[in-house]
C-alpha cells in the first residue's frame, strides 16, 4: 500500500506529528519531570492539555453519533439515487437534503461544544484550584 498510496503515509505522518509535536517540545524542555527513569511529564502543561481533551470529548461523541445515525440516512438516500439511476433533479434534491442535514448537525454540535467549553471554563476557574491545580 505504501507504493500504491505514498501520500497517505505522509498525511498520517504529518497528522500525528502535528497532534503530538507540542507534547514533545514541552517534554524535552526545561519543565519536564522524569519519573523512575521511564516516564517524562510536564505537569504544568500536561494537566491543561488533558483538561482540554476532556472538554472536547462531548463533541467527539456527538459527532460520531450523528454521523452514524442522522447523517447516514441522508447519505444512503443520496447515493442510492445515484446508483439506481434516478433523474438528476431527484439526485440534486437528495444532495441538498444531505447538505442540509450535515449543516444542521454541525451547528448543533457546535452549540453543544460552546456550552461545554463555557461550563469547563467556569468549573475550571472555580474548582481546579481546590485540587491544587493552577
Amino acid at each position: 500500500y505504501l507504493e500504491k498510496h505514498p501520500y497517505l503515509f505522509f498525511i498520517g505522518l504529518f497528522y500525528y506529528v502535528g497532534l503530538y509535536a507540542h507534547n514533545l517540545a514541552v517534554w524535552f524542555g526545561d519543565r519536564k519531570i522524569v519519573v523512575e527513569e521511564t516516564f517524562v511529564m510536564a505537569p504544568y502543561y500536561d494537566t491543561p492539555v488533558f483538561y482540554a481533551y476532556l472538554s472536547i470529548l462531548p463533541a467527539l461523541i456527538l459527532f460520531m453519533v450523528t454521523v452514524e445515525t442522522t447523517f447516514y440516512e441522508a447519505y444512503k438516500k443520496y447515493y442510492g439515487r445515484i446508483l439506481n439511476g434516478f433523474p438528476l433533479q431527484d439526485i440534486e434534491n437528495a444532495k441538498n437534503e444531505m447538505y442540509r442535514v450535515l449543516k444542521h448537525e454541525i451547528l448543533f454540535m457546535s452549540q453543544v461544544q460552546l456550552l461545554v467549553a463555557v461550563a469547563f471554563l467556569f468549573l475550571g476557574v472555580r474548582f481546579l484550584p481546590f485540587l491544587g491545580m493552577t
